[in-house]
C-alpha cells in the first residue's frame, strides 16, 4: 500500500534540529516513484529548509506540502509541473514559478513572501488560494502572474482570523495580472496594496468568469481594469484607492463603487470607466471622490439595467467634476429627482453638452413622463445659451426662443402672444378711434374719410394682428392720418402686423418641430 510521506517537526525544537537541506529535500522529490508514494504527496511541518529548492522544469508525480516552513532561500518551479502546491503558514524568500503547471490548484494561505511572487504564464486547474498571505516584493513587484490561467477563484482576500492579504512592490506594482483568465471570482476583500508608483494593481485585459470583488480594499495607488472582462460583477464597495481606471471593462452584472474613497494627484479622471459596457447596474453613491482634474468619467458607458448616481458620490471639497456624454441607460436614474438632476448636470459636468441632457429625457419618455422629459430639454438649452463659447447672436437668437416658443418645447407661449398681440391691437384701435379721426371708412372721389362703425374697429384690429384670418372689415375701416400728428397711428398698425407674422411663424415652426430639430 502506498505510503503517505509526513515529515513533521515540532514548533518547540531549536532551529538547527529541525533544518533541512533543500538539496537532500531536492534529491527526494526527484526520485519518488509514483507507484510507491501516496498521491497526497510530501508533507514537511513546521521545517527550516536551507538553500534555494531548485525544481525547475521537473515533473513531480505527487503534491509538495510545506507546512509552516521557513525557506532561507526561494522556491523555483520554472516550468515545474507537479499535483499540488501547498505552502500555508510558510515563509519563503521568493517564488518563481513562471509557467508552473499545477493540477489541483495553490494553497498560500499566511504564506509570508520576503521577495517577489512569480506566476506568469502559470496554468492551475485548481484554486489559487492566497487568502492573509504577505508579499513584500523584491522592490520591483509583488505579486506578478501576466498571463496566468486559474480553473477556479483567485482568493487575495482577508483571513477569518483578520489578517489582509497584503501586496507590496514599486516598479511593477503591488499586484500585476496582465491578461490573466481566472474562471472563478478574483477575491480581493479587504486587501492591501502597496506601491510607489501610480498603479498599485494593474489586472488590464484580465478575464474573469466570476466576480471581481475589491470590497473595503486599501491601496497606495490606482487600481487598473482597463479592457478587463468580467462575467460577474465589478465590487468596489467602501474601497480606499488612489484612482480607478477601468476604460473599455464589459461585465455582465453591476458595477458596484458605493462608499468608494479615491483621490487622483494627476490631470486625469480619479474615476474613469469610459467606453465601458456595464450588464446590470451602474451604482455610485455615498462616496468620497476627489481630484484636481476630473472625478468621474462615464463618457461613452452603456448601462444595461438602470443607473443609480448622487452627489454625497463625491468629496465636499475638491471633488464633483464629471463627464456623462455619451452615457446611456434604458430606465430613469436612481439617486436623483428631475430637478436634482437638472442642477447636477447644470453645475457638476465639464462644460456643455446635449447628450446628458438628450439621455434623461428619453428615458423620462420611455416612462412616460413627457412633461418632464420637456422640462429637461428646456434645461438643455438653457445651459447651452449661457456657453460663453456661443456667439453673441447665437445667445441672443437662444434667447429670444427661449421667451417666445421655450425652444419649440412650449409653442403656447408663441400662441399666447398672438392672443396679447390681438387684445393690444383693438384696444389701440378703439382707443384711436375715440382719440382722434385717425379710424376711417376710406375716401372716396365723391366723399371724405368718416369713422367707422365699432364692429368693423374690431374686425380691424384682428386682421392687423392676425395675419392668418381675415375679417374683411379692412374694405370698410381702415388706419389713415388726416394730419401729421396722427401718422403715428399708421405705423403702430405696421408694428401689429409685423408682430403677427412673426409670432404666427414661430408657433407653427414650433408646433412642427422645426425649432427643435435647429
Amino acid at each position: 500500500m502506498a505510503k503517505h510521506e509526513v515529515i513533521h517537526f515540532s514548533d518547540t525544537l531549536p532551529a538547527e534540529k529541525r533544518t533541512i537541506r533543500n538539496s537532500i529535500l531536492r534529491e527526494l522529490l526527484l526520485e519518488l516513484d509514483k507507484n510507491k508514494i501516496d498521491p497526497r504527496g510530501i508533507e514537511i511541518t513546521g521545517a527550516r529548509l536551507t538553500g534555494d529548492l531548485d525544481l525547475v522544469d521537473v515533473t513531480l508525480p505527487v503534491g509538495l506540502h510545506l507546512i509552516r516552513c521557513e525557506l532561507t532561500g526561494s522556491l523555483c518551479l520554472q516550468g515545474a509541473q507537479l499535483i499540488r502546491l501547498i505552502l500555508r503558514g510558510s515563509r519563503i524568500r521568493g517564488l518563481r514559478a513562471d509557467g508552473v503547471q499545477v493540477q489541483k490548484g495553490i494553497n498560500a494561505q499566511d504564506v509570508h513572501c520576503d521577495g517577489a511572487f512569480r506566476l506568469i504564464g502559470s496554468t492551475i486547474e485548481g484554486q489559487l488560494n492566497l487568502t492573509g498571505a504577505t508579499i513584500t516584493g523584491d522592490g520591483h513587484s509583488g505579486l506578478l502572474a501576466d498571463g496566468m490561467r486559474v480553473g477556479g477563484d483567485a482568493l487575495l482576500r482577508q483571513a477569518p482570523s483578520g489578517r489582509p492579504f497584503v501586496a507590496r512592490g514599486d516598479k511593477d506594482g503591488a499586484v500585476r495580472l496582465l491578461a490573466a483568465e481566472i474562471g472563478g471570482n478574483l477575491d480581493c476583500e479587504r486587501a492591501v496594496f502597496s506601491s510607489a508608483q501610480a498603479t498599485a494593481f494593474d489586472g488590464e485585459r484580465a478575464r474573469v468568469g466570476g466576480n471581481i470583488i475589491l470590497r473595503s480594499i486599501r491601496s497606495r495607488g490606482d487600481v487598473i481594469l482597463q479592457r478587463a472582462s468580467v462575467r460577474g460583477q465589478l465590487n468596489c464597495k467602501n474601497a480606499e484607492l488612489g484612482g480607478l481606471v477601468a476604460d473599455g471593462l464589459q461585465t455582465d452584472d453591476d458595477v458596484i463603487l458605493s462608499g468608494l474613497r479615491a483621490g487622483r494627484a494627476g490631470p486625469d479622471a480619479t474615476v474613469s470607466l469610459i467606453g465601458a459596457r456595464v450588464g446590470g447596474h451602474l451604482i455610485c453613491d455615498k462616496g468620497e471622490v476627489a481630484g484636481p482634474g476630473l472625478s468621474l468619467d462615464l463618457r461613452f458607458v452603456s448601462v444595461g439595467k438602470a443607473l443609480s448616481l448622487r452627489p454625497d458620490f463625491f468629496a465636499a471639497r475638491n471633488g464633483g467634476t464629471v463627464v456623462l456624454d455619451g452615457l446611456t441607460y434604458p430606465a430613469i436614474p436612481h439617486g436623483m429627482e428631475r430637478d436634482e438632476w437638472l442642477a447636477f448636470l447644470r453645475h457638476r459636468t465639464e462644460g456643455h453638452a446635449a447628450q446628458p441632457y438628450q439621455q434623461l429625457a428619453t428615458a423620462y419618455r420611455s416612462a412616460g413622463r413627457e412633461d418632464d422629459a420637456r422640462v429637461v430639454l428646456i434645461a438643455q438649452q438653457d445651459h447651452r445659451s449661457a456657453d460663453p463659447r456661443l456667439a453673441r447672436r447665437t445667445r441672443l437668437r437662444l434667447r429670444l426662443l427661449r421667451l417666445t416658443l421655450g425652444y419649440g418645447y412650449q409653442s403656447w407661449r408663441a400662441l399666447i402672444g398672438l392672443l396679447l398681440n390681438l387684445a393690444l391691437a383693438v384696444v389701440v384701435v378703439l382707443g384711436a378711434a375715440n382719440w382722434s379721426a385717425a379710424v376711417h371708412k376710406p375716401a372716396t372721389e365723391n366723399s371724405r374719410p368718416t369713422p367707422c362703425l365699432f364692429v368693423y374697429r374690431v374686425g380691424l384690429g384682428v386682421d392687423l394682428a392676425l395675419p392668418l384670418i381675415k375679417t374683411g372689415s379692412r374694405h370698410r375701416c381702415d388706419l389713415a392720418a388726416t394730419k401729421w400728428s396722427e401718422e403715428w397711428i399708421v405705423a403702430v398698425g405696421w408694428v401689429f402686423q409685423i408682430l403677427g407674422w412673426a409670432l404666427a411663424t414661430l408657433f407653427v415652426a414650433g408646433y412642427t418641430g422645426l425649432v427643435r430639430k435647429d
